[in-house]
């Protein structure tokens, strides 16, 4: 009984190593030059949420998610369309920035 609780511990010291060792990013994520234009364009630039058919596949989506969309602007702004269908809730406005770590590498 000794050695068998003995090797279960020993198996839990070992995993729990293995997997709380986190590695260094070698290859940080790097935003490409024109990250914001391709986000906002020139002024700004709407973005759909969803599709009804994914592929030859239908989905099965209310109309609220259907009709979503955001609007992200080149001055860092953005705002949905929620609040100009009924039923969908309030719009939604605010900022938009590229997340960064502490590095000052961009978050994928």
């Amino acid at each position: 009984m000794k050695y068998i609780l003995r090797h279960i511990v020993s198996v839990v010291f070992l995993a729990s190593l293995m997997q709380c060792t986190e590695k260094p990013a070698t290859n940080p994520f790097t935003l490409p030059e024109n990250a914001g234009h391709l986000v906002a364009g020139d002024s700004a630039m709407t973005w759909k949420l969803a599709r009804r058919f994914n592929g030859d596949t239908r989905m099965n989506m209310g109309d609220c998610f259907l009709s979503y969309r955001i609007t992200y602007r080149a001055d860092n702004t953005m705002q949905d369309n929620n609040g100009e269908h009924s039923g969908c809730g309030p719009t939604l406005a605010g900022t938009w920035k590229f997340a960064r770590d502490k590095s000052g590498n961009a978050l994928p």
